[in-house]
């Protein structure tokens, strides 16, 4: 059974709408580890002044 354009459009746009997602979770992963990079940087700062 082939699909119509209909239903291959609404699979890409799911598949398209979980890749967003997943991209988000991962750049919100990567922004908290820098946001804990720059309070060490800062920290390390501190102790050197």
């Amino acid at each position: 059974m082939t699909a119509t354009p209909e239903e291959t459009f609404e699979e890409l746009k799911k598949s398209t709408t979980k890749l967003s997602e997943d991209i988000q979770d991962e750049m919100e992963a990567i922004l908290k580890k820098v946001e804990s990079l720059m309070s060490k940087i800062e920290e390390i700062q501190k102790d050197n002044q």
